[in-house]
C-alpha cells in the first residue's frame, strides 16, 4: 500500500478523506488501489480529461513510469497525448484495427519527415469517416443526375425521395 501511495504521489494527501480531494487526486487514489494488486496490464480511458495542466503532466509521467514495468492500454481521442506518452499505437475504426505499429514508424513519411498522429488517423480511417461525421453523402451512395434536364425523373425515384425527405424531417426534430 505504501509503495502505491508513493508511486501515485499521494503521500502528502494520505490522511485526507477522498471526498475532499480534487478530481485528479481521486483518480490517483483509484489507481493506487488498483496497483496494490500488482496487475500486469493497466487500462486508462481518457486519463487526463478534466485535470489541471500540472496534474496532466504528472499523470502522463506516472503512466510512462508504469509502462516500464507493465503493459499499459491508453484509450483516448486526444492524439497529441498519445504522441507524448506511447511508443506503440493501435487505431481502431468502425470496430476494426486499421493501424498497429510503433509510434515512430507510424509518424514517419516516405521522405523522412514526421507527421502528426492526427494526419495518420485521417489517412488510415479514410475520407468516408469524415463525410459521415459531416453528414455529407459519399459519391458512391448518391444517384447520378440525369444528363438531360428536360428528361423526366422516374415516378418510383420521386416517391423514394419524398419518403427520405419525410424521414429526414422527422430525424431533425
Amino acid at each position: 500500500v505504501e509503495e502505491a501511495i508513493e508511486l501515485c504521489g499521494l503521500g502528502h494527501m494520505a490522511k485526507r478523506a477522498i471526498g475532499h480531494l480534487s478530481k485528479g487526486y481521486r483518480q490517483r487514489v483509484g489507481l493506487a488501489d488498483t496497483l496494490v494488486a500488482k496487475p500486469p496490464v493497466l487500462i486508462f480511458d481518457e486519463p487526463t480529461v478534466g485535470l489541471d495542466p500540472r496534474q496532466i503532466v504528472e499523470v502522463r509521467e506516472l503512466i510512462q513510469a508504469l509502462g516500464k514495468e507493465r503493459t499499459i492500454l491508453l484509450s483516448t481521442h486526444y492524439l497529441p497525448e498519445v504522441e507524448q506518452i506511447c511508443d506503440r499505437v493501435i487505431i481502431i475504426h468502425n470496430g476494426r484495427i486499421v493501424l498497429d505499429d510503433k509510434l515512430e514508424s507510424a509518424l514517419a513519411t516516405e521522405d523522412g519527415e514526421k507527421r502528426s498522429l492526427e494526419d495518420v488517423f485521417i489517412d488510415v480511417t479514410g475520407e468516408e469517416a469524415y463525410r459521415i461525421a459531416a453528414g455529407t453523402p459519399s459519391p458512391s451512395s448518391s444517384k447520378p443526375e440525369p444528363e438531360d434536364e428536360d428528361e423526366p425523373v422516374e415516378k418510383e425515384e420521386q416517391e423514394g425521395t419524398a419518403e427520405r425527405d419525410d424521414a429526414d424531417d422527422k430525424e431533425a426534430k
